[in-house]
């Protein structure tokens, strides 16, 4: 069964890599004199809500953008997984890149992986300048 179901998700993954590819430039070191920059042509972008109560007892809503990417991308990294600070930068329109760092949701870690079978991680962001 365990066959199956890591079959069923690699074909997924694929799928979506065809269908809502999105491309990234995924940054290491942005802003510093030796930054490194990995090409990623196939990431897949999402959302995660998060809610949080405020100091006077609101629930305040807010939408993060996330990316699933494979991890084969991170090899040449040192480590090789996405870090809080990283950068997401994506190409616009003409009104130039939005670009987002790579941060930890609350209650949580700045990635995890997808799904059990470890095919894609799920890179936490937040927006921090462009669309």
């Amino acid at each position: 069964m365990s066959n199956f179901l890591s079959g069923s998700v690699a074909w997924l993954s694929a799928l979506q890599k065809a269908n809502c590819a999105t491309p990234v430039s995924y940054v290491r070191g942005y802003g510093g004199p030796d930054p490194v920059t990995i090409s990623i042509p196939d990431a897949v972008v999402g959302q995660t809500r998060d809610e949080v109560t405020d100091t006077e007892g609101f629930l305040v809503e807010f939408m993060r953008r996330g990316y699933l990417i494979d991890p084969a991308y991170f090899a040449d990294l040192s480590p090789p997984y996405p870090i809080a600070g990283d950068r997401c930068v994506e190409a616009a329109d003409s009104a130039g890149e939005s670009v987002y760092e790579v941060a930890a949701i609350p209650g949580g870690d700045v990635w995890c992986w997808s799904d059990q079978y470890h095919v894609r991680m799920r890179v936490h962001t937040k927006n921090v300048s462009g669309s």
